[in-house]
């Protein structure tokens, strides 16, 4: 008989750009794009190491400490970079992570198959702007 528990981990990582802020230019977007997924890379290792094989459903929740309240919606486009910064399957060059873990992640895509994003939450904080996402899934245990 399999027992199920729920696991989550906790990353505080920088705030995303707004997509108000990203730049209109393809290179200044990939650049900013790339400097932005690299911070989020290191903090997130830093905190918690990834797995080769990770769960393979996700629920994402994230609450966004900052300046000024964003728009409701800019915030769910706000976590793309940070997503798709934590996941397994990358697509192209990854010059952003340096070799460091390229075959790992924190979760396997962002498609809804292997991710469920939550409506954002925020919350102002000028002393400390920040992002906690909170990812969890259930994980099987079989009794002895």
């Amino acid at each position: 008989m399999a027992r199920v528990s729920i696991r989550q981990i906790d990353l505080t990582l920088p705030v995303p750009p707004s997509p108000n802020e990203w730049p209109k230019h393809p290179m200044q977007l990939a650049r900013k794009k790339n400097h932005y997924r690299r911070q989020v890379w290191i903090e997130a290792i830093q905190q918690h190491k990834p797995w080769m094989e990770p769960p393979h459903k996700v629920v994402a929740s994230a609450t966004f400490y900052v300046w000024n309240k964003r728009d409701e919606d800019n915030l769910t486009a706000s976590l793309k970079w940070t997503l798709d910064a934590l996941k397994r399957d990358q697509t192209g060059k990854m010059h952003w992570r340096e070799g460091v873990a390229d075959m790992k992640g924190y979760i396997i895509d962002d498609d809804p198959e292997h991710l469920t994003v939550v409506k954002p939450s925020q919350e102002i904080d000028r002393e400390d702007p920040r992002l906690v996402l909170i990812l969890r899934w259930n994980e099987e245990k079989r009794a002895a």
